[in-house]
């Protein structure tokens, strides 16, 4: 089954560990995907089953205090992550038809909710704005459109900061 998530992240902290959890689709022992931020602001997609977990990395490195856009739109044999509106990285997966049946965490993966992925449980520092999960893969031009349309309005970072 196809599946896209699309979000505004703004990070205002570099995670203190390897990594921060975004976002993802897991079950105890699936990721599909786990959508994390490295501590270089690399952004990195996590799948698989069981203790079999590969990995794609984002070529573009996420700014701290600014909107960057992402999308990972998901295929039954590939998963393709979007930054700014145009095709980061792409990856050929075995396919996962159960991965539509996962829910969908954001922010910080709950205590409760045991992943094999156990070491990407610190949550995120910083803002998500105008997350969308589609259930169907969208095209390039759907994700440049949304990320046409451009971050969230009248939010003042300097305002954010001295709170």
């Amino acid at each position: 089954m196809d599946f896209t998530l699309t979000m505004w992240l703004m990070p205002t902290v570099r995670p203190t560990s390897r990594y921060c959890f975004i976002s993802g689709k897991i079950s105890h022992n699936d990721a599909w995907p786990l959508i994390s931020m490295r501590n270089d602001g690399k952004i990195v997609i996590i799948y698989g089953h069981g203790n079999e977990f590969e990995r794609v990395t984002s070529q573009a490195t996420v700014p701290l205090l600014a909107w960057t856009h992402l999308s990972v739109v998901v295929e039954p044999k590939k998963i393709k992550l979007f930054i700014n509106g145009a095709v980061d990285s792409q990856v050929g997966t075995k396919g996962n038809g159960r991965a539509i049946l996962y829910p969908v965490v954001v922010g910080t993966c709950p205590s409760g909710l045991r992943s094999r992925v156990d070491h990407i449980r610190d949550g995120f520092d910083g803002m998500l704005a105008q997350y969308k999960y589609y259930t169907r893969a969208l095209s390039p031009i759907h994700v440049r459109v949304i990320y046409d349309q451009g971050p969230p309005e009248g939010f003042d970072v300097d305002e954010m900061l001295s709170e």
